[in-house]
């Protein structure tokens, strides 16, 4: 038997004990199946996190298990009058955009569940359903463009920031569009940066951090605000770059970088773009 068709008559054997005994009696199976080495740690991860997800939300999202491999989703929910196919997950890093792709070109839609592997609770779900380019067929994706602070007639630096939501198309930058604008006071990350590198210099911040790890949590903590004021399916960020070209002179150009974006769409927005996102209509 091969083992995808192994692993799928466990799922139902887990899932029946689930319905007859419910969660506790559902994950001592996943346990033994572990134990008998009948199931590896990725699997047995999975399942757990697939247990959890449907104990809490079998109701809510009128779930019910996909038996299907090849449709790439762990359930089938209906949110809000909409159907989706739901894949569960402990780690985003696992998941790529490009799976979904061609099922829904023919119309599914689908969300990813971030369930937290130790709680077996729901941390965030991924609406993944980005709209097609109508030039070349690339997908159009939301991102959060945090512009640096302008300057009075003087030269000096007013805080006076700006936000926008530009959607990106995967296959040709120039394809892109900015739809929203605010003016909260959210710094760009080069500002961020520099004022979280000197708090730590001269002792304000008590336990030094990484700052890539900080670059992330401020990012995060940025879409999902921003998320909510814009109202708009959010899922990289990034701030306005200059591109050295020429190292002696400093000579070079305006670009855009992107400081961190969600791992299921690594491969569809890029870390840098030579064109500033502030130059679209």
């Amino acid at each position: 038997m091969h083992p995808s068709d192994k692993f799928l008559l466990v799922r139902k054997h887990i899932f029946s004990s689930f319905r007859l005994h419910g969660l506790k009696s559902a994950l001592n199976i996943v346990d033994n199946y572990r134990k008998n080495n009948d199931i590896d740690d990725k699997h047995y991860k999975g399942i757990r996190a697939e247990l959890g997800f449907f104990s809490s939300y079998k109701k809510d999202f009128g779930l019910f298990e996909s038996l299907d491999s090849g449709n790439h989703a762990d359930f089938i929910g209906n949110i809000k009058g909409s159907t989706y196919g739901i894949d569960v997950t402990t780690n985003l890093d696992f998941k790529d955009l490009e799976t979904y792709t061609e099922n829904q070109k023919d119309g599914y839609k689908y969300l990813i569940a971030l369930v937290n592997p130790e709680t077996l609770k729901m941390e965030e779900i991924f609406n993944i359903n980005f709209p097609f380019c109508a030039d070349c067929g690339g997908r159009m994706i939301d991102i959060l463009y945090l512009e640096p602070s302008g300057s009075d007639k003087d030269g000096l630096i007013n805080y006076s920031y700006n936000q926008r939501v530009v959607t990106v198309c995967s296959f040709n930058v120039e394809h892109s569009m900015s739809k929203r604008e605010s003016n909260f006071m959210t710094a760009d990350f080069s500002s961020y940066i520099n004022e979280y590198v000197y708090n730590l210099n001269f002792g304000e911040s008590s336990t030094p951090l990484d700052i890539a790890k900080e670059i992330d949590r401020y990012a995060i903590s940025n879409l999902k605000f921003f998320r909510k004021e814009l109202n708009s399916n959010l899922m990289a960020c990034g701030s306005p770059e200059y591109i050295v070209t020429n190292p002696r002179d400093g000579e070079g150009y305006n670009g855009t970088k992107i400081y961190f974006r969600r791992p299921f769409i690594k491969n569809d927005i890029g870390d840098l773009y030579d064109f500033d996102f502030r130059d679209l209509e």
